[in-house]
């Protein structure tokens, strides 16, 4: 009985599983979206305008704290360098101090 061979499995293009999560987190994500749209469509306009103001000022909030992280960190950024600059003056007046002249 002649038995031909097992065709060679390809595994090159099967989607492992972070594709598949990825892939459905995406889906349900979309899914999501449109409820919320048609559930926003159905809704009376005092409640739709309530939601802008507040889609609204979450951005501007969120903007706001951006601005003050930068603004922390480049004033942590200023602090350690005058930190360092202070730490390499104090080195040079200690090997000056210590320092013997002929």
């Amino acid at each position: 009985m002649n038995v031909p061979p097992a065709a060679p499995v390809c595994t090159t293009n099967l989607p492992n599983l972070d594709m598949i999560q990825q892939g459905l987190a995406a889906a349900n994500s979309h899914m999501e979206s449109i409820a919320n749209y048609q559930v926003m469509s159905a809704a009376p306009s005092p409640i739709k305008n309530q939601y802008i103001q507040d889609v609204f000022a979450t951005i501007q909030m969120q903007a706001s704290n951006k601005q003050q992280k930068a603004k922390l960190e480049k004033q942590q950024l200023q602090i350690a360098q005058e930190k360092a600059a202070l730490e390499l003056l104090q080195l040079e007046k200690k090997k000056l101090s210590t320092a013997s002249f002929p």
